[in-house]
């Protein structure tokens, strides 16, 4: 019987060892050879390096016992581990786990390399399709079908050698080359223990659909659980998988290693239709939709390792940066902050892609680099790469973690060129995933829900947000990016077919409507910048003959009395399954604010297409947006023709042959003014003069604005010189043999001076050398003056009438850079927003019930834009608020990261900022009221906390009402009107000062306007409104200042009170009549001496007399 050791091992005495020392002697080489790897396999155990010790193992081929096994001091390997007291016990339970699986590691190699190559079972070319069992051809079937050995089903040591050379036997058997698979387990041991039977079908699958085993072996080798995949998901989901990321296999091995449960999709088609859902919201361009996708397969951080003391600046935690790409790349960065300890020296380093090869190397072949310079503003294609990298590795790869290690290249010195001889590869140094987690991946989510999510984020940080549906008004559904087949109507049938200039991309957001509207009240819009509205109806002619015959108001008609006119520079969409869409599209500007829109229904009871987009407004003194922004051409009207209704047609005067109707405006040349200033403000002819006292023109933009308006000497003529004025004009347009000279009227010279609040206001004065030049009947004019002003971001500019003497006509110059869409660029920066659309309806409909829609509002867009810094938000996204809000995570990264008590958290602590900042920044104070308030079960939005402490710092006359609400917190649980209602009633009988003491010194008092009701009545049972507040101002004692007790008391206690406060007024009586009856000169006893009569006594005053 052998014994053996406490480790498990056979005892062998020393003279054994001896023996096979000597025995040993008989092969010189291979000890010599071993010697080296040996002795640092014993430093490696003892150092606790796992990862040196298994290469030197497998690769070096060191011995893992005998009698050269050991150190210099004679202990082997396991006498090594329990010496070594500086490791931990779980390292330790490491390293021995490793001496156990070392062995069958080697076994299993050893047999797997042993077998023959076989190029005809090679993965990487294209096969039949599976038979019913999963296999091909009879002998794959044969080698797949063979059985298990009987050892390998029993238990002990033999039996797991047995097993894991069963498994990776039968796994490198299907292989075209075993070493493939052979290799990969030695960096991966899991491919020995996991089962053979599926495993070797899923990766026969997962190679033919990669064709590639070098790929199939690293996706199983990086994710061994590929291996338990059943086939068939294999062959349905990877050719579309491979498709839908541009046909790159080695993309699509990366995906399903990080993110296995793409294999699970049951319907591989849902992945194409999310791309085109993707790509539609990205304004169709499919490469910011690939990178989108591509964000939340690549790993959030990226952690470099190399020897010990060894490439600082590059070593450690590179996080990506949301958003920035370079080459249709992502670009990760190690802040500066991670090397603080170097001090100045401290340097952010990036990881960026170049495309274009690093500089003095003969190829083009794209490259990852690490570079210190990196600016996000900077183009989105590189030029040539940086010549101040400080290393780079030749691979076109999406991220740096799928590098091969050893393939980094690093100088050797100081040289100007980058080519490989002169920056030697460093084997040591490495790129691997930063273990962090990632975001769910965009495809394996339903397109709809997809689309969903863009629909909120558009209605979040978009230009207008729909009122509730329980406003009394028709709510519309925001649909961000209407595409080709989208439904027209809630519930309808037709779809659109092509959106002519209606897309996203034009600008205009889509409002859909319900089909089965009927007598719909109108859209109650907030627009957060001034926007244009736009509606278009179906034509149907039946329909408009029936208005016409009931004499009932077509929607032309109701949209015209509110201010709606029909433009002729739009197109029209087409759609589908409905009546063609009419000639009129009806357009209407609005500021911002509260918008009401009219939707009244169209023909065949339809209702119209409605688009709202970012617009300047304009409008006359009458409130009525009667302008259109056309580019200034020549020969083109200057004024719109004023729409005329049947019911002003039926009632205008018959037109002779011999009249002639108003003279209109054009423009024969815009002049260096039409050029500079490229947009004219169209509207109609009797907007362009009016009276100088009133606003004849108002312009409100969100973006900046250069405003020039050109005055011409038109007189305005009385009717007595009409007739005049008529045969002048046709004199001189009757002068066909007139030059154009000699047409140009002389008005601009006889002009009189331009009106003297165009100087006051800051308007001024532009001079162009190539004049504008209008005509009106064949008669040429120039503009006498010419002014300008700037509009700032966010301003309006109010431009007063022109005068009798002046017409005026305005242009606008946008100066601002076209704004990019918001939604786009918060999902290529934040691509793991469009997964969690369950948190963002949840934040807009917590936002808005809580913070009010303002400041809802204002959070959501500084979110949108604010980035936090790198490598911050990853974690813990509800953690690390101040006070006021500067250091919590945006919005986005809590909808991608937190749960459902973290959006109720974070809404929270922007409620209790929004108190703090009433409160004067005593936010402990704050967090007491909002404690109190919820106690009381009170619903309190910021809105109403701003209008209960508006109300009560009106109302007491206070700066700071902090201290108030430190005293009686339950203030905030009651309305704004009640403070009020409260202070009307204390009002009647003190002085504005008086009521503010009181209110002080009791606050609870701004509480009880029906108990101050009570009471008061109660007083006035026995006492006068005069007496009662003079008794009220005047006492400072007694009975009377004790009033405010009795607020609240029940009626006894009350009566009781009165009737104390009588008894004092008939004791004061008392002693007025005594003192009154006194010996002193000028009292009653002195006057009867002097006089010799008694005087008369003044009664006590009665309850009668008191009562009035």
């Amino acid at each position: 019987m052998n014994l053996l050791n406490s480790h498990g091992a056979e005892f062998r005495s020393p003279q054994a060892e001896r023996v096979d020392l000597r025995r040993s002697l008989s092969l010189p080489a291979a000890a010599r050879s071993r010697k080296v790897a040996t002795r640092e396999y014993l430093r490696a155990v003892e150092k606790g390096n796992v990862k040196g010790l298994r290469l030197l193992a497998l690769e070096a081929h060191a011995e893992l016992e005998g009698c050269r096994a050991k150190s210099i001091l004679g202990c082997d390997p396991m006498h090594l581990v329990d010496s070594s007291l500086h490791l931990s016990p779980s390292q330790q339970r490491t390293i021995r786990d490793e001496f156990t699986e070392l062995p069958q590691i080697i076994n299993a190699v050893r047999s797997a390399k042993a077998l023959p190559l076989s190029p005809s079972k090679s993965l990487s070319k294209d096969v039949p399709a599976y038979d019913d069992d999963g296999w091909i051809d009879s002998k794959a079937s044969m080698l797949s079908k063979a059985s298990t050995p009987a050892l390998a089903k029993t238990g002990g040591l033999s039996g797991r050698m047995t097993r894991s050379e069963n498994n990776l036997t039968r796994l490198a058997g299907t292989l075209g080359k075993p070493d493939h698979i052979a290799n990969a387990a030695k960096i991966q041991p899991q491919l020995l223990w996991e089962p053979a039977r599926q495993g070797e079908k899923a990766l026969a699958a997962l190679g033919r659909a990669l064709k590639s085993e070098t790929l199939a072996v690293q996706a199983v080798r990086d994710n061994p659980c590929l291996l338990r995949v059943d086939a068939s998901s294999i062959q349905k989901v990877m050719p579309v998988l491979i498709s839908v990321l541009q046909g790159s296999s080695a993309e699509a091995a990366y995906a399903i290693t990080k993110l296995p449960e793409i294999l699970q999709i049951e319907r591989p088609a849902d992945v194409r239709d999310c791309l085109q859902t993707i790509s539609a919201c990205m304004d169709g361009n499919l490469r910011d939709a690939a990178f989108l996708v591509g964000q939340t397969t690549a790993p959030p951080s990226i952690k470099v390792v190399a020897r010990m003391f060894c490439r600082e600046d590059v070593v450690g935690e590179f996080f990506r940066i949301d958003g920035a790409q370079m080459d249709g790349k992502p670009v990760w960065c190690k802040p500066a902050r991670a090397m603080k300890h170097v001090g100045a020296k401290a340097r952010d380093m990036y990881l960026v892609y170049c495309d274009k090869g690093v500089v003095g190397g003969t190829s083009q072949q794209g490259c990852w680099t690490f570079t210190p310079h990196y600016s996000e503003s900077s183009s989105r294609k590189s030029e040539a790469c940086d010549p101040h990298i400080v290393g780079w590795a030749a691979s076109t790869v999406q991220s740096p973690d799928q590098i091969d290690p050893g393939s980094w290249h690093f100088p050797a010195e100081a040289q100007k060129t980058q080519i490989a001889g002169l920056w030697p590869a460093d084997p040591y140094t490495d790129a691997v995933d930063g273990g962090r987690q990632r975001g769910s991946w965009l495809y394996s989510h339903p397109a709809a829900k997809l689309r969903e999510c863009v629909d909120l984020l558009r209605e979040a940080i978009g230009l207008v947000w729909c009122h509730a549906k329980d406003s009394g008004c028709t709510r519309p559904r925001v649909v961000s990016a209407p595409c080709k087949g989208d439904l027209v109507h809630l519930g309808g049938t037709s779809k659109f077919t092509d959106l002519n200039g209606f897309g996203s991309r034009d600008g205009f957001t889509y409002l859909r409507l319900s089909a089965s509207l009927a007598d719909a009240p109108p859209i109650v819009l907030t627009a957060w910048e001034p926007v244009q509205i736009v509606m278009l109806y179906s034509v149907h002619a039946a329909d408009e003959a029936e208005n016409a015959r009931t004499e009932q108001k077509s929607h032309a008609e109701v949209l015209q009395e509110v201010g709606f006119r029909t433009s002729t520079v739009l197109p029209r969409p087409a759609i589908e399954g409905a009546p063609e869409l009419g000639p009129d599209v009806f357009v209407r500007s609005y500021p911002r604010g509260r918008v009401e829109v009219p939707v009244p229904l169209g023909p065949g009871g339809l209702p119209p297409l409605v688009f709202v987009r970012a617009h300047v407004h304009t409008c006359t003194k009458d409130g009525k947006s009667s302008f259109e922004l056309v580019k200034p051409t020549a020969n083109s009207e200057l004024y719109i023709a004023d729409a005329v209704t049947p019911q002003d047609a039926a009632a205008a005067p018959v037109v002779g042959e011999d009249d002639e109707a108003t003279p209109n405006m054009t423009m024969f040349s815009s002049g260096e003014l039409g050029c500079t200033y490229n947009t004219l403000l169209k509207g109609r002819q009797d907007d362009s003069h009016g009276d100088e006292s009133e606003i004849q023109v108002r312009i409100e933009a969100a973006d900046r604005l250069k405003v020039a308006v050109a005055w011409f000497h038109f007189p305005i003529k009385s009717e007595a010189d009409g007739a005049d004025a008529a045969g002048s004009d046709r004199k001189v347009g009757s002068d066909k043999g007139s030059s154009s000279g000699s047409r140009a009227m002389s008005r601009s010279k006889q002009a009189p001076p331009a009106p003297e609040w165009l100087e006051e206001e800051g308007w001024k004065h532009l001079e162009f050398k190539v004049p504008m030049i209008v005509s009106r009947l064949g008669e040429r004019s120039s503009p006498a003056y010419v002014f300008g002003k700037d509009i700032e971001v966010g301003d309006s500019l109010c431009l007063k009438g022109s005068g009798p003497d002046f017409v005026t006509f305005t242009f606008i110059k946008y100066m601002s850079p076209a704004r990019p869409d918001p939604v786009k660029r918060l999902l290529l920066r934040e691509a793991g927003l469009l997964a969690a659309w369950d948190n963002v309806a949840l934040l807009m409909q917590t936002m808005r019930a809580e913070l009010g829609d303002a400041l809802a509002r204002h959070v959501l867009a500084r979110g949108a834009v604010s980035v936090p810094p790198i490598g911050t938000g990853i974690e813990s996204p509800s953690k690390g608020s101040g006070a006021n809000g500067s250091t919590r995570a945006p919005w986005p990264k809590l909808c991608q990261q937190g749960s459902a008590s973290d959006i109720q958290a974070w809404v929270f602590d922007h409620k209790l900022d929004a108190l703090t900042s009433q409160l004067g920044g005593h936010r402990q104070c704050a967090r007491q009221v909002l404690r109190v308030v919820d106690e009381h079960k009170a619903h309190v939005t910021v809105p109403q906390m701003e209008e209960r402490c508006t109300a009560i710092r009106t109302i007491l006359g206070v700066s700071s009402v902090s201290e108030i609400f430190a005293k009686l917190p339950e203030l905030m649980t009651q309305d704004a009107s009640v403070f009020h209602r409260s202070a009307q009633v204390i009002e009647r009988y003190f002085p504005i000062e008086d009521l503010r003491k009181h209110l002080r010194a009791k606050p609870a008092l701004a509480m009880q306007p029906e108990e101050l009701s009570h009471l008061f009545m109660k007083m006035n049972e026995k006492y006068n409104d005069d007496f009662i507040s003079q008794r009220l101002q005047e006492r400072t004692s007694g009975e009377w200042i004790r009033w405010p007790d009795m607020v609240g008391k029940p009626d006894p206690e009350i009566v009781s009170w009165i009737g104390r406060a009588g008894v004092e007024e008939r004791e004061l009586s008392c002693k007025r009549r005594v003192h009154a009856f006194g010996t002193e000169p000028y009292r009653a006893c002195a006057v009867a001496d002097a006089l010799g009569m008694i005087p008369e006594i003044p009664p006590i005053p009665s309850a009668a007399v008191q009562l009035g």
